[in-house]
């Protein structure tokens, strides 16, 4: 229990550090959010200070982080500076487009990174684990942008096909979010399930070369019975820390495919966000996703409590 305390002891204080960051990043984007909103109007030098002191920009930096936090620590994530809706309501509406891509990407990772990683582990210098290889360095080749752009393309011209362009709950109709969502998670997979495979990889013949699996091969305990109850979870340690990087790079990757195949999602909402200089909306929705991304971490660091209960001390 002691390593879990201290990953939870480790949380709070990585929160801030990030509110800081994000914080500081944020005022180094140059121009800033009067200029836009007061562009191309006849608007007088005083009246643009007036409107920036309205907003707070005027005061010093430490002044404003002081109040960005304590706002934070209420709850209150402050309002669009372009669409004057709160912050807060605005990510609620987009949030099930993004958790749902992401979520789906995760999953189709997980099922495709570490079973072919087993096998090609398995099967090592054998046609299957040779065919897995060249297929794992095909996928982190091929970009997925471009992979996206042809999965919309290609039916369009070919059979005149597209997919839902609204948002379609699961709960509402199955078939038009499955067609609206399916293809960009399995793209958006493809990468880093291919880094997932890899990994699983090494790490199953890393352990599969141990003192330990030779004694029980010695002792004729059977193939299917050593690599499920001995190699895969001593070989999954590696797996699970590199998955928890990913799916932060998953969250942040949604921009991309949300831009793609038009999802109204969060990234999308920060990609309109960061190009309206909206500072309340960047920051907020980067703490929340350096919040989820945080809990991931550490759900990943509690797992290995129970794949290595040596970690426990």
């Amino acid at each position: 229990m002691k390593y879990l305390a201290r990953r939870c002891a480790l949380f709070i204080p990585t929160l801030l550090l990030v509110l800081c960051l994000v914080f500081l990043l944020v005022r180094l984007i140059p121009g800033d959010v009067v200029t836009l909103l007061l562009n191309d109007q006849n608007v007088s030098p005083q009246q643009a200070a007036e409107f920036r002191s309205k907003l707070g920009l005027n005061d010093p930096l430490p002044v404003q982080f002081v109040h960005y936090v304590a706002d934070v620590a209420r709850g209150d994530f402050g309002h669009s500076l372009f669409t004057g809706n709160s912050v807060w309501s605005d990510v609620l509406d987009r949030l099930p487009v993004t958790a749902e891509l992401a979520l789906l990407a995760a999953v189709f990772t997980l099922l495709l990174g570490i079973p072919l990683g087993v096998l090609s582990a398995v099967y090592q210098d054998r046609p299957l684990d040779h065919g897995l290889r060249v297929t794992a360095i095909a996928g982190l080749s091929l970009p997925g942008f471009w992979l996206g752009t042809l999965a919309i393309a290609m039916p369009a011209v070919w059979w005149h096909y597209s997919p839902p362009l609204t948002y379609v709950s699961p709960f509402d109709n199955l078939g038009d979010n499955a067609r609206q969502f399916l293809v960009p998670a399995v793209i958006m997979s493809l990468y880093f399930a291919c880094i997932l495979m890899r990994m699983t990889r090494s790490a199953m013949l890393e352990v599969l070369r141990n003192d330990y699996v030779r004694t029980a091969r010695a002792k004729g305990l059977s193939e299917q019975v050593l690599i499920r109850r001995h190699v895969i979870r001593n070989g999954l340690i590696p797996v699970v820390t590199l998955f928890g990087t990913q799916v932060a790079v998953l969250l942040g990757g949604t921009v991309i495919f949300e831009q793609i195949f038009n999802l109204q999602g969060i990234g999308s909402y920060v990609f309109q966000a960061v190009s309206q200089r909206d500072y309340p909306a960047i920051q907020s929705v980067n703490i929340l996703l350096a919040l989820a991304v945080l809990i991931v971490n550490l759900l990943v660091d509690c797992s290995y409590v129970y794949l290595d209960p040596r970690t426990q001390g």
